[in-house]
């Protein structure tokens, strides 16, 4: 077996420094070229400049790597919609590594590895979840299942708003995922703020965050700390607004008898269109407050962190 650990990240692991894991498929199959390798390296620059460590983690010729370089970033950006670069759940890393295939890391995949190496924040943009039209497709993303699975704090925009919203927080509250929303008590819909779902737990104060996490961690909870924050109020899309072009692009797919992992990555690029480009720069707002508000917890975590990381302490 091989996974890669960049050597700033190993050394990290190894005295204690605080990491943040970011997920790839943002970058392979999230956003286009060059939105794409712009936001993979502004969100390495946030946590570079709170002077800890950033590990964006994918799988480049099967390998799987924590901490991709400038050089294998661009592998997964250039490549994206090519057909070359795959989208790769947990499930699939073994048989990427087997058939030296590379791929972006959805959040299931990245929690999966950043576990794996205890590295317990990690930021990506929204969570997958059930799917539209669930009792037709049964379609529920595989994050659900890697959330009470596997240990990390998972900071996260709410989830995709091209899922049902309701069945996707039922499956977390039967899945016993832990959520707490920062500074909102409605969970959020990635574009937008509100959702009219209230939450159980609210926070405005990141230490209250790390105290949940570490309680999980002490009574051996192997599950991840779900945190929702929300899209910052100037850049949101209201949820009316997005649903209406959903619609339209629901419509487009079905026509086109798009399935599987192909819903995501298509249904992102037809709200980009349908929404003149909106979408894009939402995606970009939100992601980068998620990365921010990771960084502050993964500070926050730093005295504790070598409780966790059992492979390298």
């Amino acid at each position: 077996m091989e996974i890669k650990i960049a050597r700033n990240v190993l050394n990290a692991l190894k005295k204690g420094t605080p990491v943040v894991a970011l997920e790839s498929t943002i970058i392979s199959h999230g956003l286009s070229y060059p939105h794409n390798i712009e936001v993979a390296f502004e969100c390495e620059k946030l946590i570079k400049n709170k002077g800890i460590v950033a590990a964006t983690i994918g799988i480049i010729d099967g390998v799987p790597t924590i901490g991709l370089d400038e050089k294998e970033i661009e592998i997964l950006a250039k490549s994206e919609h090519s057909g070359n670069i795959m989208k790769a759940a947990a499930k699939d890393i073994s048989l990427c590594y087997a058939q030296k295939i590379s791929a972006g890391t959805t959040v299931s995949a990245t929690l999966f590895l950043a576990d794996f190496a205890g590295i317990a924040t990690f930021a990506t943009g929204g969570i997958g979840g059930v799917h539209r039209d669930v009792n037709k497709t049964f379609d529920i993303s595989s994050d659900l299942m890697a959330l009470p699975k596997y240990s990390a704090i998972v900071v996260s925009a709410g989830c995709k708003s091209i899922l049902d919203i309701p069945k996707t927080l039922e499956m977390l509250e039967t899945l016993e995922v832990p959520i707490v929303g920062y500074k909102t008590d409605e969970f959020p819909v990635f574009y937008s703020r509100k959702s009219g779902h209230k939450l159980g737990f609210t926070t405005d104060n990141v230490s209250y965050i790390v105290d949940a996490f570490l309680f999980m961690q002490e009574t051996s909870a192997k599950a991840s700390l779900l945190v929702a924050n929300p899209i910052p109020e100037e850049e949101e899309l209201p949820y009316e607004e997005i649903n209406f072009i959903l619609e339209k692009a629901l419509e487009q797919m079905t026509q086109k008898h798009i399935s599987g992992k192909a819903v995501t990555p298509f249904l992102l690029e037809q709200l980009s269109i349908l929404s003149e480009g909106k979408t894009v720069k939402a995606n970009k707002a939100l992601i980068y407050n998620n990365v921010q508000l990771a960084t502050d917890i993964a500070i926050n975590l730093e005295p504790n962190v070598k409780k966790i990381r059992k492979n390298f302490v």
